[in-house]
């Protein structure tokens, strides 16, 4: 009896846009292949001992269901096609605007990532912790201690030089001065949108060499 095993792990595969096609043409070629077994079965069977009805049954229900499988992923695909358009299409409207971003999150990308944060006044010492999902620092930073916004370039690694996995990162700014009491310290940016990318399904505005996640964005303002 044919197997539809790899059948099913294709069929849970979302790759590319174009991979539920493929997935589909190959499973017309093995559904095919297994009607000709299955002709091939019941013409060469002992008519004294005929085979069960319930496992072609099975098996023609276990296809059916992978070619569900199939097409529901081909249209998943093509729903996050249409959404990625519209998330595009909506940053359009950022360029040559002024935006407030909040938040104390960045977004690490191709081993890049870019820290803002304004210091009221100038500071003796600033320290930057960079978070994983659970909290723990994975990175620790000088930052810069002059007055006003501040932006600081992480290459993405951790303190033992480990290349850390592009996602989501939180981060925390210390400062003091000189008498080592601790200063106010605002997270976030302010400036001019001059680009976006897409990047891991999130739109990421840019401004100079700033990268701001949209979703930090809390204010636009038109020049």
């Amino acid at each position: 009896m044919a197997t539809i095993t790899a059948l099913n792990s294709a069929a849970s595969s979302t790759g590319s846009s174009s991979q539920a096609s493929k997935d589909l043409t190959g499973f017309g070629k093995d559904f095919d292949s297994f009607l000709v077994l299955l002709t091939s079965q019941l013409k060469y069977q002992d008519p004294l001992s005929p085979m069960d009805a319930t496992q072609f049954t099975t098996q023609l229900v276990q296809f059916t269901s992978v070619e569900q499988q199939i097409k529901q992923n081909k249209n998943l695909e093509s729903i996050m096609g249409a959404q990625e358009a519209l998330q595009v299409a909506s940053a359009s409207n950022y360029i040559g605007k002024v935006v407030d971003a909040g938040g104390k999150s960045i977004l690490l990308n191709g081993g890049e990532a870019t820290i803002s944060y304004r210091l009221d006044a100038p500071a003796k010492e600033v320290a930057i912790a960079v978070k994983n999902s659970s909290g723990e620092i994975v990175r620790t930073l000088p930052g810069k201690t002059e007055g006003g916004l501040q932006t600081v370039a992480w290459d993405g690694k951790s303190d033992n030089g480990t290349r850390l996995a592009d996602g989501t990162y939180d981060f925390v700014v210390t400062a003091k001065d000189a008498r080592g009491q601790t200063l106010s310290v605002k997270t976030g940016y302010s400036g001019t949108i001059d680009g976006f990318e897409l990047a891991n399904g999130q739109i990421i505005l840019k401004a100079g060499t700033a990268k701001i996640p949209i979703r930090d964005i809390t204010g636009v303002r038109t020049i």
